[in-house]
C-alpha cells in the first residue's frame, strides 16, 4: 500500500493588535492634514497660514486603522480555527492517517484436489472482499460450476491406467491461486489369454539352481533351456548359474550394474544385457545388428530371447523386434490386447509376451498356461522350455518355477 507524506503545519502567530488610543501631535507635518484646498489670498502680501483641526482627522484616522485590524483579527482567528481542526487528533509531528478502499483478499478452502479413476465432485468455498472468476479451466474431463462463493469441480471416469492431472486458477482482482486436480488412472485388471498345447516333461532338471532359489528366497529373472543350463540373477546383479559357457558366466560375474534381461539356449545363443543398454554375448549376426542399432540410438533395452534354432526377439522403452514374422504378429496383437511390451520368451514352438496389463502366449505347453492363469502376483518376467519347464518371477523378487 502506498502511503503519502503530508509536510506538518505550524501554528500562525497573528500580528499585535494596534494601539486604539491617539497621540496628540501639533506640529509634525506628516499628521497634519489640510481640511480643505490651500487657496492663494486675494492681495499682495503673504499668504494666511491654515488653521489644522487637530482633533477631528486624528480621530477618523484612527477609527479606520482600528476597523482594518480588527478584520485581520478576525480573519486570523477563523484561519486558525481551520488548521486546528485539520491537526485535531494529531500527536507531536505523526502523519496523518491515510485511508485505502478496496484492498482485495482472496482465500480457497482447498487447493489440491484428488479424485478416484471412477470421477466424482467435491466442492471448494472461495472467500473474497470483491468478485472472483475462474481464469484457466480444466481439460474436457474437467467441468467447473461457479455459484455464489462455491465452486463444484466435477471430475469425468478416468478410463486408461495413467494417471492424469491438470489445474484450474481462481482470481480476485490482482490475487490469483492455483487449484491442483489428480485423479488416478483406472485398475489394472490382469488378463492371461492365449492357445496352449499338451507338453512332454523330459527336461534335464536344474537342481542346484532350485537349491540355491530356495535356500535364498529371491529370485528377479532368468533363463534356463531343457538340457539343465540356467542362470538366475537376483536383486540388481547377482546371479545363480549352473552349465553356462565359462566366458558368459565370467561376464556375469564382473557386472556391477543392474542386469534387465538374460537369454541361453543349449545350442550356444547367450546374452545379457545390463546398465541402459549395454550387453554382451554371442547371437545371431541380425541380433547383433539391432542390439547394436537400438544402443546406438539410447533405446533403453528390456528384453532378449533367443530359441534353439536362432529366432529372437527384442523389446526396447521404444520398439520391439522379431526375426520370425509369426512371433512379430504375436507380439503385435499382445501389445494391441495389454498395452506395452515388457519382457518376451520365445521358442522353437512357441512365444509368451508379459505386457503392461496382461499376458498373451500362443502355443506354450498347458502346464505352464495353467501356472500363470493361477499365480497370486503380476509377473514381469517369464522364461520357459517347450518341454514344460519355467522361471516366472517379478521385480520384487516374487517367483513360481517348475525346474
Amino acid at each position: 500500500m502506498n502511503e503519502r507524506e503530508m509536510p506538518p503545519m505550524g501554528d500562525p502567530t497573528p500580528d499585535p493588535t494596534p494601539d486604539p488610543t491617539p497621540t496628540p501631535d501639533t506640529d509634525s507635518a506628516e499628521t497634519r492634514l489640510a481640511s480643505g484646498p490651500v487657496r492663494k489670498p486675494a492681495g499682495p502680501g503673504p499668504a494666511p497660514r491654515p488653521v489644522a483641526k487637530k482633533n477631528s482627522g486624528m480621530i477618523a484616522l484612527l477609527f479606520g486603522c482600528l476597523g482594518i485590524g480588527a478584520l485581520g483579527l478576525i480573519a486570523l482567528c477563523v484561519i486558525g480555527a481551520v488548521v486546528w481542526t485539520h491537526l485535531r487528533g494529531r500527536g507531536g509531528d505523526e502523519e496523518p492517517p491515510v485511508f485505502v478502499s478496496g484492498d482485495t483478499y482472496l482465500t480457497v478452502s482447498d487447493d489440491e484436489l484428488y479424485f478416484e479413476s471412477g470421477g466424482g465432485t467435491q466442492t471448494i468455498i472461495v472467500g473474497t472482499s470483491g468478485s472472483w472468476w475462474i481464469s484457466t479451466d480444466a481439460d474436457s474431463w474437467g467441468h467447473l460450476t461457479q455459484d455464489g462463493n462455491q465452486l463444484e469441480v466435477r471430475i469425468d471416469e478416468n478410463t486408461s491406467h495413467e494417471e492424469r492431472t491438470d489445474f484450474f486458477i481462481i482470481t480476485a482482482g490482482d490475487k490469483e491461486q492455483r487449484v491442483d486436480i489428480t485423479q488416478a488412472g483406472a485398475p489394472i485388471v490382469w488378463e492371461v489369454s492365449g492357445t496352449s498345447r499338451d507338453y512332454t516333461d523330459n527336461a534335464k532338471a536344474l537342481d542346484y539352481i532350485v537349491s540355491q532359489i530356495e535356500e535364498n528366497e529371491k529370485c528377479r529373472l532368468g533363463a534356463i533351456t531343457e538340457n539343465g543350463e540356467g542362470v538366475v540373477i537376483y536383486e540388481n546383479n547377482g546371479a545363480f548359474m549352473m552349465s553356462l559357457p565359462t566366458n558368459f558366466s565370467d561376464k556375469i560375474k564382473s557386472i556391477n550394474e543392474r542386469i534387465s534381461s538374460v537369454a541361453l539356449t543349449h545350442s550356444g545363443y547367450y546374452c545379457v544385457v545390463y546398465e541402459r543398454n549395454a550387453w554382451y554375448g554371442y547371437v545371431p549376426d541380425q541380433m547383433k545388428t539391432k542390439l547394436n542399432e537400438f544402443n546406438a540410438n539410447a533405446e533403453e533395452i528390456l528384453a532378449v530371447s533367443i530359441s534353439e534354432n536362432g529366432d529372437f526377439a527384442i523389446v526396447t522403452d521404444e520398439h520391439f523386434f522379431a526375426s520370425n514374422s509369426s512371433d512379430h504378429s504375436n507380439m503385435t496383437t499382445a501389445m494391441e490386447k495389454y498395452g506395452k511390451i515388457k519382457d518376451v520368451c520365445i521358442t522353437n514352438l512357441g512365444i509368451c509376451v508379459v505386457c503392461q496389463n496382461g499376458i498373451y502366449y500362443d502355443n506354450i505347453p498347458s502346464n505352464v498356461e495353467a501356472k500363470l492363469k493361477g499365480l497370486t502376483f503380476h509377473p514381469d518376467h517369464v522364461s520357459y522350455t517347450d518341454s514344460g519347464t519355467f522361471l516366472i518371477t517379478d521385480e520384487s523378487q516374487t517367483y513360481a518355477f517348475r525346474l
